[in-house]
């Protein structure tokens, strides 16, 4: 990208890796070594971390000198006195492995799968939760089993079943990843028949708000007079209300 000055491309390449990749993932995910009794886990995570900081810093510094070259000091490296002399990071084809980028993936969107629960259930951060994986084949069973601390640190579970076939717990909240059934049961997380009156309630304020802006659009006296971005903007608004309505009835239907 910088060859060819497309430096938007290039920026969010860099914006996409270090927030959500680096800070969001990675530093997250470490936690578990660093707070560990396993100190050659907490130094190995360290020195990745601080490998891949200084290859950031690199990348950075075209963009945002200044502050690029106070970190690299900072951080402490010996590799040269100051960032602008310091090489070019090149990829290494001995850092590949394409299939622990698949198995990180796969844990991730289970990670991200009991959030999203957690949060439409209104889950309290403080719960802890069970999780239940049907339709896992051994080496996947075996995979989120070796993950089971990531899940604690990152999505509050505190224990974890994954089979092949795994009967779905009564009041549970369900999602699907990877043609996988995941099971969380909601008993003792959050009170049932509050969460039941609330979601209702939710329902049924935005059934009103969806109905009143699908009259709006279908009245022309509107659509042909209005701006067509004030249009669009309605029709996308009328697309958001209707998504989270279907999520909220949703949500409902697991709590029966």
């Amino acid at each position: 990208a910088l060859e060819t000055f497309r430096f938007h491309e290039y920026v969010d390449t860099l914006y996409s890796f270090f927030w959500r990749e680096y800070c969001d993932w990675y530093l997250e995910l470490i936690k578990t070594n660093l707070y560990g009794e396993d100190e050659q886990a907490r130094e190995n995570s360290l020195l990745t971390a601080a490998f891949v900081l200084r290859g950031i810093l690199r990348l950075l510094h075209p963009l945002i000198p200044f502050i690029t070259e106070e970190i690299w000091q900072r951080v402490g490296t010996d590799l040269s006195e100051s960032i602008m002399i310091s090489d070019w990071p090149e990829a290494e084809a001995v850092f590949n492995d394409e299939q622990a980028e698949s198995d990180l993936g796969l844990i991730r969107d289970f990670i991200v799968a009991v959030r999203t629960i957690r949060s439409e259930m209104n889950v309290p951060p403080s719960k802890q939760a069970s999780m239940l994986v049907s339709g896992a084949d051994e080496r996947t069973s075996a995979l989120l089993q070796n993950a089971a601390d990531y899940f604690a640190q990152l999505a509050r579970v505190e224990s974890l079943q994954a089979g092949a076939e795994l009967a779905r717990p009564e009041l549970s909240a369900t999602a699907v990843v990877h043609k996988m059934d995941v099971f969380l049961p909601l008993s003792g997380l959050i009170d049932i028949e509050k969460e039941k009156s609330r979601l209702q309630k939710e329902r049924d304020r935005l059934q009103k708000q969806v109905a009143g802006l699908e009259r709006k659009l279908a009245n022309e006296n509107f659509t042909s007079r209005a701006p067509q971005e004030v249009v669009e903007r309605e029709k996308a608004k009328l697309q958001d209300w209707k998504m989270t309505l279907e999520k909220i009835v949703a949500s409902l239907e697991q709590l029966t």
